[in-house]
């Protein structure tokens, strides 16, 4: 934890993993595949749920979902939803309905929550958004902020505003932001992006969330904990064979890119839901390229 923040404390830190759902050909979820993939999460400290992955529209039977990945993950590692809408209303009507669902079920760990995407929302409609959906739920709020493009004094607004909001703990940034916004004392700075890894926990970032830590979960973890620790060097020998991958998995559709590295590795089918579509067969093959550069360990299962 970044000791010159007092953050709250039911937020994560560390390295996060958005998991994608392993599917059949049925396009049902594979859960054989599922269990497998959230059994090689133990060395991360929270994995990030997306709902249109999942494609359970019942909240009852998606609530049963979530307590199945529960019960199968690794007991310390949390789980963080992502709120399916950015309409308000709608939100807080889905988290009064999952707190209903759920009243024998635990609720995730915490919401990432995405404005609206409206182009006449004004910067007070983002401010009222996040407060009114941090109001209809115990879970605590991380702002995505992702989406957003605002000037300098609209950022520190922004950031101030939701931070005196008891139930709002966090933001989450790209790296180009977390370069340029605001940080605030009650707030967590949370990272997306596998090349963001090193400089942003340099900079005192609390969490970085990566794609290919679902592939590769011991060596993600190796390089997270070496650079929030300090041992720059250590983390940037560990991160060097895999920097090209990073990038070339940034630069395509998720979660089409990360689940065919799965399955070259052969743990999870390539399957995907519409909207989704799978590579094309020269963006598999560059994919493929970069795999067999990494020198893996003798289960093929990390890089050395």
């Amino acid at each position: 934890m970044n000791p010159l923040l007092s953050c709250d404390p039911r937020l994560p830190e560390g390295l996060g993993a958005t998991l994608p759902i392993p599917l059949n050909a049925q396009q049902a979820i594979d859960f054989p595949a599922l269990e497998g993939l959230l059994k090689r999460m133990e060395p991360v400290d929270f994995i990030r749920l997306v709902n249109s992955e999942i494609g359970v529209r019942d909240g009852k039977a998606y609530a049963g979902m979530v307590s199945f990945i529960r019960e199968v993950l690794p007991k310390p590692t949390k789980i963080i939803e992502s709120l399916p809408s950015t309409e308000t209303r709608d939100v807080v009507r889905y988290c009064a309905s999952r707190a209903e669902a759920t009243r024998d079920l635990p609720l995730p760990d915490a919401w990432l929550v995405r404005p609206p995407v409206s182009r006449d929302v004004t910067l007070a409609g983002v401010i009222a958004h996040l407060r009114s959906v941090a109001e209809s739920t115990e879970c605590p709020v991380v702002a995505v902020m992702t989406g957003l493009t605002l000037e300098g004094r609209s950022r520190r607004q922004l950031v101030e505003a939701i931070a005196d909001h008891p139930n709002i703990a966090g933001m989450m940034l790209t790296g180009a932001q977390a370069l340029t916004w605001p940080r605030h004392k009650s707030l967590r700075v949370w990272v997306t992006g596998d090349t963001a890894i090193l400089p942003m926990f340099a900079m005192g970032c609390d969490a970085v969330i990566s794609q290919l830590a679902v592939a590769f979960p011991k060596k993600l973890k190796q390089i997270a904990e070496t650079a929030r620790f300090g041992a720059w060097a250590e983390s940037r020998m560990a991160l060097e064979p895999l920097f090209h991958l990073m990038q070339h998995l940034e630069e395509l559709p998720s979660p089409a890119g990360i689940k065919t590295i799965l399955s070259h590795l052969s743990h999870c089918e390539p399957h995907l839901r519409l909207p989704h579509t799978g590579l094309a067969a020269s963006e598999r093959d560059a994919l493929y390229a970069d795999l067999a550069k990494l020198e893996l360990n003798q289960t093929a299962t990390e890089p050395r």
